[in-house]
């Protein structure tokens, strides 16, 4: 219901009248975002009628959904820790730590006999402590990847004190552009200053202009070198592989 508004000197009676009986008049239409309409009633005359369904239905109404969805959440979040834990929608995704068994699934290998150079490399590495491999965990599907290592021939990505490399961040296609992959980032760089470290390097395509902008808005604003190769990218021998020219890229933390 919505109550009758007069406006000066009209001497009509101020009553109830109900809302449904009103038609938008050419230049307004009644939208749920709105508060005040001007409507037409069935008598013709042009009134002006205030409609609470934003605040009194529709704004409650979302205000329930939130409810339900941060009860959902916090219940999540007790039972489970708060830890690494967000949400795709309304069910939970964790950022946790994954093994190499889980990296040479997620890459497509049987087995680490079957693996490539490269994918060998990543394993030992992962065994031997001194890279991690962070995952963005969707009901038991890994959808992100992103590995840091702490040491490496080259010092200027990682030197096992100082400076630590993150590489081969990926996020699945049909979850990008949710922030997840920021996240993710953000999340590991939390991790790696607790060991101490002062400086996280990676590396970017000259032309990828979406993860320089990325990176850039993540804190990775300091240009180290022009690289034409790759460090965690091992061919058959084990040496690293010649690669399109990137920058190494480091952040201070």
């Amino acid at each position: 219901m919505a109550k009758r508004v007069h406006p000066p000197g009209d001497t009509m009676s101020t009553d109830i009248i109900p809302a449904l009986i009103c038609r938008p008049t050419g230049g307004r239409t009644v939208s749920s975002g709105m508060d005040l309409t001007v409507a037409t009633c069935r008598n013709g005359i042009e009134k002006a009628i205030w409609l609470f369904v934003k605040t009194n239905f529709l704004r409650d109404g979302k205000n329930r959904a939130k409810k339900h969805r941060r009860t959902v959440k916090n219940r999540f979040r007790r039972q489970n820790g708060n830890g690494n834990l967000i949400f795709w929608g309304m069910k939970p995704m964790k950022i946790r730590k994954a093994t190499e068994h889980e990296l040479l699934e997620l890459w497509g290998y049987e087995s680490i006999h079957t693996a490539s150079s490269n994918a060998k490399f990543f394993c030992d590495n992962i065994k031997r402590g001194n890279t991690e491999f962070w995952t963005l965990d969707y009901e038991g599907e890994l959808v992100g990847e992103l590995y840091v290592f702490f040491d490496l021939e080259d010092k200027d990505f990682a030197d096992g004190k100082r400076t630590a490399y993150l590489c081969a961040f990926r996020v699945r296609t049909d979850f990008r552009g949710q922030g997840l992959g920021t996240k993710l980032i953000c999340h590991v760089i939390e991790h790696i200053k607790e060991f101490g470290y002062h400086r996280i390097s990676i590396g970017v395509d000259t032309t990828d202009m979406a993860n320089i902008r990325l990176y850039k808005r993540l804190g990775f604003t300091i240009k180290g070198k022009e690289c034409a190769e790759d460090p965690c990218d091992r061919a058959e021998n084990m040496q690293p592989k010649s690669c399109p020219s990137f920058w190494l890229l480091y952040k201070e933390v």
